[in-house]
């Protein structure tokens, strides 16, 4: 089975995803748990905060502290709190991540990238040997 669909199925089954990374700064899954609007706990982390919109879309704890990875579980069990947490992580994902917000901006790089190689490039015939 393709990963893709093997996330696709599993994800949305889940009630709540944790992620107590102390290595990985840039947690892919995070983001594919988070688009299938799944409530998210994860480490402090480099660039976690940052994908969890500072601890507005999932919630945050300090590497190596199970007391609160602990405490986030239970608030994200209750229903009213998961409810928010799904919806803010779908949110967030969606505004920020999302192929249609980030397709624009990459292929705005790349053309700013084009213009200054272009603007910095030799005119043509105005190499001498």
């Amino acid at each position: 089975m393709p990963r893709e669909e093997l996330l696709a199925g599993l994800l949305p089954s889940f009630d709540v995803f944790a992620y107590p990374t102390r290595f990985d700064g840039l947690p892919l899954v995070l983001l594919e748990a988070m688009s299938r609007g799944v409530a998210v706990t994860a480490t402090d982390y480099r660039a976690v905060p940052e994908m969890l919109d500072g601890g507005r879309a999932g919630l945050l704890f300090a590497p190596g502290d199970v007391d609160a990875l602990t405490r986030n579980l239970l608030r994200l069990l209750e229903p009213e709190t998961n409810a928010r947490y799904r919806r803010a992580a779908r949110d967030f994902f969606t505004s920020t991540f999302s192929a249609d917000v980030v397709r624009p901006r990459l292929l705005a790089s790349y053309r700013r990238a084009l213009e200054v190689d272009r603007a910095s490039a030799p005119a043509a015939g105005g190499l001498s040997a």
